[in-house]
């Protein structure tokens, strides 16, 4: 990867820095001595989600609105003014005739839709960003923690000289053990490792604590492993009615699916990054498969029909498994 250099090539991140730890040029004066040609960038990272999360649903309302309301300009125009223009929005679109297929929509569909908040009427856009706005300003006023910190070097020889001058055991950084370390910040051992790229952080979830992360981990595996006990049911009783050239079928089928239903699971989870969240999908998809391809297909084929020709022997299943 020398060829491909990216920004993550020349950071470090600080997992565990001093709550309180906002000043970046204190920062700098730390991590200079590590490159003799200096800090490029110092991003501290905030716990602030819940703000970021109220920002974002402001800016997704307007967004809408935008694209409701094309000819006018949100930033420059009253409260008053907009008003008024999404009443006579709303007259003119009362006096003209819609088709059939708008008024099903609106009847049946739109109510659906604006669960999730789409095909919102203008009035209710409005009334959502004054909302997310007053929430945003209340959020702004409280003081947020360090999350983290990622340094920024000018070179890759100050990020090298940086992760092997400040590394430490997970069980030093964890009890604070100073003994013999040169290198403290403030007294603290920091976790530092080298980051993921800018674009796979997820920043509206650096709020959220390792254990709940771990909990959500643990609901969303436990489904999959009854995913796999049902398929293994369902397999099971398809190769005794039809046969295991099927049952072969079926378990390709299942395999092809699987990847589907756990991007499905993920919504229950939360990640920090891109690279957390494919390791949870990874993890899943290859267990089911695993178990779903090989394990339960031998464990549903007696020891004495693992070499025949016959319909429920494995030559069969795996047959099928190889066609599908």
């Amino acid at each position: 990867d020398e060829d491909q250099c990216t920004a993550s090539d020349y950071s470090v991140r600080v997992l565990n820095p001093p709550k309180d730890a906002y000043d970046p040029e204190k920062w700098r004066d730390f991590f200079k001595t590590f490159d003799e040609k200096g800090v490029t960038l110092v991003t501290i990272i905030l716990n602030n989600g819940p703000l970021l999360k109220a920002l974002r649903a402001r800016r997704y309302f307007r967004k809408e609105l935008q694209r409701r309301l094309p000819n006018i300009d949100l930033d420059n125009i009253s409260d008053e003014e907009l008003n008024k223009q999404i009443e006579e929005r709303a007259e003119r679109k009362k006096q003209t005739r819609r088709p059939l297929r708008k008024v099903l929509f609106h009847c049946f569909l739109r109510p659906i839709f604006r669960v999730f908040n789409l095909y919102l009427d203008p009035t209710v856009l409005v009334k959502k960003i004054k909302e997310r706005t007053d929430v945003a300003k209340e959020l702004m006023k409280e003081t947020y923690d360090v999350s983290s910190v990622i340094v920024t070097f000018e070179s890759e020889k100050g990020q090298r000289c940086a992760l092997k001058s400040l590394q430490a055991s997970k069980l030093d950084i964890k009890r604070q053990n100073t003994e013999g370390k040169p290198f403290l910040f403030d007294g603290v051992l920091l976790d530092v490792t080298r980051p993921t790229e800018p674009s796979s952080m997820r920043y509206l979830n650096v709020d959220v604590s390792l254990i709940k992360r771990m909990i959500q981990f643990a609901i969303t595996f436990a489904i999959t492993v009854g995913l796999i006990a049902l398929s293994a049911t369902v397999i099971y009783s398809v190769r005794r009615r039809s046969g295991a050239f099927w049952a072969g079928i079926l378990t390709t089928t299942f395999n092809i699916i699987i990847p589907f239903i756990v991007n499905l699971l993920l919504i229950i989870e939360t990640h920090q990054s891109e690279d957390d969240r494919q390791r949870s999908l990874y993890i899943k998809v290859t267990l089911f498969r695993w178990v779903n391809t090989a394990i339960a297909t031998k464990f549903v084929v007696p020891f004495t029909n693992t070499l025949g020709a016959e319909r429920y022997d494995l030559i069969g299943a795996i047959n099928g498994i190889l066609v599908a």
